[in-house]
């Protein structure tokens, strides 16, 4: 009675994301629209979970099941964490593309069904299952496997995390203005794969038992359906980052160094003193995708040049320099009688920000205010 019970609420979880997994990866497949790359990488994953939860289902309910299957989809566990690493750098890298080097990557997973092929000839599967059936521990070799393809797993997100945290910097040093969207898409997406390992520790620490298979399973359903529900939301996060911001070369990740640098310090203060006069008589940075690319042809500086004297001068990434004139001259029109009619969004579009929330957050940054609080205490303080 009890196992049914059991197996009652993990089906009344795991239909809905096994059927949601099943669909919304057909529906990526065929997608027409953004990067076919990252909608197959997609595609593949939720197609993997959703099938693992299909075989849970299956053999939970005491129907006969294919020899090794359940066997087979875990060991594609091991490579849930290669495919959301790819996944992330075809989202921000413009060439990225599948090389043979990558198939290094999802070499545990053929050893990893050797391994299980070996656990069920030998007659070990049997007795695991067993001894989870009694909530004791299975064999150490069992609990082995299970601890590398933990680690493994961890260890992909975090270098898929990474990536995302040096590209937001990177953004930071080469444009203007960011894409918080996909930005935050991509953290989130990294936070949710966080879910399975959560439940399987909570279950552990709360129930006692080594059996966490139905909350790992559970927790599963609960990720594709938040994915999905994202994914219904904001649609345009499955079009991936816009080309414009995009990277060049994988290599543009790494922090600028400038240490070999054959800049003089005559030839950094003249740079600084080209720079500062442009960007005050010229005002490039009113357009709203304004990028170091921009000002290095308006100026014919290389880029790198640019860049190191805005850092190592102005102690400044790009951005920060540039909001910078985008918020003085914001403060100016705020107060000024020909923009008293125009709302703070509008004022921002006018400066020179793509949104409301880029401007608000810089406003802030700079001020330590709103724009609509700083324009009512400066207003305040001039009619006093």
């Amino acid at each position: 009675m009890e196992i049914q019970r059991e197996f009652f609420w993990i089906a009344v979880i795991l239909w809905p994301g096994t059927v949601m997994g099943l669909l919304l990866s057909l529906a990526l497949v065929f997608r027409r629209e953004g990067n076919r790359l990252v909608n197959g990488l997609m595609a593949l994953f939720l197609l993997g979970m959703a099938g693992r939860s299909a075989v849970f289902l299956w053999t939970r309910s005491g129907l006969e099941t294919l020899p090794l299957l359940p066997d087979l989809f875990l060991a594609l566990n091991w490579g849930y964490g290669p495919l959301f690493y790819f996944f992330v750098r075809a989202y921000i890298e413009r060439h990225f593309s599948f090389a043979r080097t990558h198939l290094w990557h999802l070499l545990p997973i053929p050893v990893a069904m050797a391994v299980r092929w070996y656990f069920w000839s030998t007659g070990t599967r049997l007795r695991v299952i067993e001894m989870l059936e009694e909530h004791t521990l299975p064999p150490l070799e069992f609990q082995i496997v299970g601890s590398l393809m933990l680690l493994t797993f961890v260890s992909y997100l975090f270098l898929g995390f990474r990536r995302i945290v040096l590209y937001n910097r990177h953004i930071r040093e080469m444009a203007s203005f960011t894409d918080t969207l996909h930005l935050r898409w991509l953290s989130f997406l990294a936070g949710v794969m966080l879910l399975p390992i959560v439940s399987a520790v909570a279950s552990l620490l709360a129930t006692g038992s080594p059996r966490i298979a139905p909350y790992v399973a559970g927790a599963i359903s609960v990720m594709i359906g938040i994915i999905g529900l994202a994914a219904w939301i904001k649609p345009a996060i499955l079009n991936g980052i816009p080309p414009r911001l995009m990277l060049e070369q994988a290599e543009d990740l790494e922090p600028p160094r400038y240490s070999s640098s054959s800049l003089s310090p005559e030839q950094k203060e003249r740079y600084l003193t080209q720079i500062t006069a442009h960007m005050e008589t010229r005002r490039p940075w009113l357009n709203q995708e304004f990028t170091l690319s921009d000002l290095s042809e308006q100026l014919d500086i290389n880029a790198k040049y640019l860049s190191q004297v805005i850092n190592e001068r102005l102690e400044q990434n790009f951005m920060e320099f540039v909001n910078g004139y985008r918020i003085r001259y914001a403060q100016e029109l705020l107060l000024h009688p020909a923009y008293q009619h125009y709302t703070v969004q509008a004022i921002g579009h006018e400066v020179g920000f793509r949104s409301r929330s880029a401007f608000y957050d810089a406003f802030r940054e700079a001020t330590g205010r709103t724009p609509a609080a700083w324009r009512g205490q400066a207003q305040s303080a001039t009619l006093s």
